[in-house]
């Protein structure tokens, strides 16, 4: 019997578990999920940024007109950890300068289709759709909303990259975010406020502690702490959850 042992015929390594992320956008900048709000401070955030409270944490929302013209808001937990970013392109951008990107969304399934301007549909016009990817890596999620209009190129319109256990706080499809997009009957836009997005106060704040504990206890951030997953679960039994694996977990 004879054996292979050059290199180029040991066996293939195993698929990757995880879709297709690959990006030559950099939507961050300097900015990376994890950083502190001080170090955010130095490598992004603008001085004029407006900051306001999200939960027990807090945002910073920062406008940018070139090279792209862009709406962005990062999100802080109560540890100053930047745990979510959402990035809006009001007139949308083309991907034809991006080809990695482009060719990674080609890939991923479509999450949820919907319009985008249900006043379009009341005019008798062919209205914008939508199409929701989502992709990450080990412990985040990407969603990248693209917006397709009759007669134009599809272009990315949003991108929300967030650590996994805050996607559900940090759905792209709010329409404090949505608002931003340009609309044929644009309406007034709210930068601030985020907690109408849930069914209570107290729902937000426990999912909210959840989360941090989550991504305290299971490393995403690099390493364990477990005495703020302690402090987070307890919190989080105190506002209430209404998921009873959540409630089990918290426990």
């Amino acid at each position: 019997m004879l054996f292979c042992l050059l290199p180029h015929c040991a066996s293939a390594p195993p698929p990757s578990p995880l879709p297709p992320s690959e990006s030559d956008l950099n939507l961050l900048g300097k900015a990376a999920l994890c950083q502190t709000k001080a170090e955010a401070q130095t490598s992004v955030l603008q001085p004029d940024g407006h900051e306001s409270p999200w939960g027990g944490g807090n945002e910073v929302f920062q406008e940018i007109a070139s090279p792209n013209k862009q709406a962005q808001w990062f999100m802080f937990n109560e540890d100053q950890t930047l745990v979510g970013v959402i990035t809006v392109f009001p007139r949308g951008l083309s991907l034809d300068g991006y080809p990695k990107l482009r060719r990674t969304i080609s890939q991923l399934p479509p999450a949820r289709e919907f319009f985008f301007h249900s006043s379009q549909l009341l005019k008798e016009q062919a209205p914008d759709s939508g199409t929701l990817h989502r992709t990450g890596e080990a412990t985040t999620t990407h969603q990248y909303f693209m917006r397709h209009t009759k007669g134009h190129q599809d272009q990315l319109v949003m991108a929300v990259f967030v650590l996994d256990p805050y996607e559900t706080l940090l759905d792209g499809s709010h329409p404090k975010f949505l608002s931003h997009i340009e609309d044929p009957d644009p309406q007034e836009k709210d930068p601030t406020g985020a907690s109408g997005q849930l069914e209570s106060e107290k729902e937000f704040l426990g999912l909210q502690q959840f989360a941090r504990g989550e991504i305290s206890l299971f490393s995403s951030c690099g390493k364990k702490q477990p005495d703020i997953a302690l402090d987070a679960y307890q919190k989080a039994i105190q506002y209430g959850l209404s998921d009873p694996k959540q409630l089990a977990e918290a426990h």
